[in-house]
């Protein structure tokens, strides 16, 4: 039979295990499901470096005259509707699991992963293995009428391919969360009858080269940012005022402390909870259209984020 053109997902898989050393790939027996990925996107670059210069008459002067290799960049995203939030662990970087609960929570470096991308082909299939992985932003979003969805983010330092094929890993059978199953609280504030909210946490990862190889030698996580961002329609200035501090700022005034934004999903016996601490509102932006309900949009910025996932049978 001859070869076809290939369908994401349906001619090809992907599973990660971790690494317990950076960039040194993980034999691959045991790999992990991402859940639902709805879209896989890898980004390659060798950063060529083009040298030019004087050239004699019977040369182009303005071509370049050498290609040299650069640093070899490896970017990947993933689109996921998750119903296994084990990927936390790469995002957040601790994990500790009691029974059927998994509690996430931030440390300095997070471990990173070999995430294998397989692609079946007829007489010779295409894997990839993507070592040195590791998670550089997670978006959360949930909105009125669409399942709990997740965008990852990430970097490698090196990606290699050859023809063996790992076997698909069987997808769990736990139920996703969808908008109905989800509750906000901003403090002790009821936040009112929400539209869409969206978790973002952002490692800002800074990948280090160094002499004698076009490959990444680390990976550093520097300062992070959790930020929860929530759409409203206008019930009360609860939240308003929050975001102001006082119905009359004052020069030397702030806005209010949020010690605690709890996001919550539940269905059934599972339970997602995530919780954003010491926080501020940093920003609001209204829509007022004529005849139609006003709304109000907010982000908070918060210091501290922790997620526990229940996977409760």
């Amino acid at each position: 039979m001859a070869n076809t053109q290939k369908i994401a997902g349906i001619d090809s898989h992907i599973g990660y295990t971790k690494e317990t050393t950076y960039g040194t790939a993980v034999g691959t027996a045991s790999l992990l499901t991402w859940s639902y990925i709805q879209g896989f996107n890898p980004s390659i670059k060798n950063n060529m470096i083009a040298t030019r210069g004087f050239v004699g008459t019977s040369s182009d002067a303005r071509a370049v005259q050498k290609f040299s290799p650069g640093q070899l960049d490896i970017n990947w995203s993933m689109d996921l509707v998750p119903n296994n939030f084990a990927f936390c662990e790469y995002l957040l970087g601790s994990a500790t699991t009691t029974d059927s609960t998994s509690t996430f929570e931030t440390i300095d470096t997070p471990p990173s992963f070999t995430m294998v991308h397989n692609v079946y082909n007829v007489g010779t299939a295409r894997q990839e293995t993507y070592s040195g992985c590791v998670l550089n932003t997670m978006s959360l979003k949930a909105a009125v009428g669409e399942p709990l969805s997740v965008n990852l983010a990430g970097v490698s330092s090196l990606v290699k391919y050859d023809a063996s094929e790992e076997a698909a890993v069987a997808l769990g059978t736990a139920d996703i969360w969808t908008f109905q199953h989800g509750t906000l609280g901003i403090g002790t504030t009821d936040a009112n009858i929400i539209d869409s909210v969206e978790l973002n946490v952002t490692n800002n990862y800074e990948i280090k080269y160094g002499l004698g190889t076009r490959l990444a030698k680390t990976a550093v996580p520097k300062a992070r940012d959790v930020s929860l961002r929530f759409t409203v329609k206008y019930l009360d200035d609860k939240l308003y005022g929050k975001l102001l501090g006082a119905a009359t700022p004052t020069s030397s005034g702030s806005p209010t402390a949020v010690a605690s934004a709890l996001l919550t999903f539940t269905n059934g016996n599972k339970s997602l909870t995530i919780t954003c601490s010491n926080g501020y509102i940093e920003e609001f932006a209204g829509t007022n259209n004529l005849n139609e309900l006003i709304g109000e949009d907010f982000t908070l910025n918060a210091k501290g984020v922790g997620i526990v996932w229940d996977n409760k049978a």
